[in-house]
């Protein structure tokens, strides 16, 4: 196989996460293609709009766009994602090239008052019953998924709509704006640790993690002669969980203005998708299927919708102002 005679150009983002994403890219890049590469920083408009939310904005491409068009114009010659920030389907123009292994797929609450924090830490995985045990608090998320389910769990949270990349609401919560705050745990992992906050991983059998949460996948032109490299990076587990939540996400016409989570955990042989719809009211549709090797994405994703059809989704639809059934993009 030949190697480009150029050196390989990133674009990404130029948050500590984004740019933490496109160094450990960098590293695979050399180690496993032998491969050099450089960084363009972008600002994408998710970036520079930050007194208004995706939902209100046109959603999560718009943390992408600006990348794609570095594509486009021959500026870079891939971009490198958190996959949940990409929507349930791409332009055909770009290709998805490698999903780099899952972290940790998960959410969890970091808290800055150590009282909470003594309450909540005689529980396991933290739930609703611990949540009501911990009493009144603040926690700050700007994610529809999140702010429903605490909700869900108990009135006395008061739960404040944010924006900024994960440092600076990290950098907030140690000032005081909020008691708590709920971040990827991927996202913690692979930033530096900050003192004085305590961690608790929210049950993800009840905190239904976001699509694809966790994963990193690297895009590029369909045409780029880069894919042929970019094939030694794929991790085929990652792949196929995330095809699974994706084609589940493009079933129900997902985008950031509907609360859900979808979490594949198994392999290639098989395993379970769990799927989560919620409504402000506190009403929610719930469903686990298990998932066979010879199942395609499409027939999941039908049956998937059928399930949660059965468990309250049309009533669910009806409280989000949406559109019953939904429309499969």
């Amino acid at each position: 196989m030949t190697l480009p005679k150029h050196t390989v150009t990133i674009a990404t983002r130029g948050s500590t996460l984004a740019l933490w994403q496109a160094h450990h890219v960098q590293h695979l890049l050399l180690q496993e293609c032998g491969l050099s590469s450089r960084l363009l920083v972008v600002k994408t408009t998710g970036d520079r709009i930050q007194n208004r939310f995706l939902h209100d904005i046109g959603g999560k491409g718009l943390f992408i766009r600006e990348i794609e068009q570095a594509l486009v114009e021959g500026e870079a010659d891939i971009g490198v994602h958190s996959l949940k920030d990409l929507p349930a389907c791409i332009d055909p123009t770009f290709a998805l090239g490698a999903y780099l292994p899952r972290g940790a797929s998960g959410d969890v609450l970091v808290v800055s008052d150590a009282h909470i924090a003594e309450k909540l830490s005689g529980f396991g995985a933290v739930g609703p019953k611990a949540l009501q045990a911990a009493g009144a608090f603040t926690v700050g998320t700007g994610s529809l998924r999140r702010r429903n389910l605490l909700a869900q769990a108990s009135p006395h949270i008061e739960v404040v709509p944010i924006r900024g990349n994960v440092d600076t609401r990290m950098k907030r919560l140690q000032e005081g704006a909020w008691q708590g705050l709920v971040v990827a745990a991927a996202a913690l992992d692979r930033l530096p640790p900050v003192s004085g906050l305590f961690t608790f991983l929210l049950d993800p059998d009840w905190f239904t993690p976001s699509a694809c949460q966790g994963t990193l996948v690297i895009e590029t032109l369909c045409e780029s002669p880069i894919r042929a490299h970019l094939g030694a990076l794929n991790d085929a587990v990652a792949q196929r969980g995330a095809e699974i939540e994706r084609g589940v996400l493009a079933r129900l016409g997902a985008d950031c203005t509907l609360p859900v989570g979808i979490h594949y955990t198994g392999d290639l042989a098989g395993g379970f998708v769990s799927t989560c719809v919620l409504a402000p009211d506190g009403s929610e549709s719930r469903t686990r299927h298990p998932v066979r090797e010879p199942d395609t994405c499409e027939e999941i994703a039908e049956t998937v919708l059928e399930k949660l059809c059965q468990h309250g989704l049309e009533k669910v639809y009806h409280q989000l102002g949406l559109a019953f059934p939904p429309c499969g993009k």
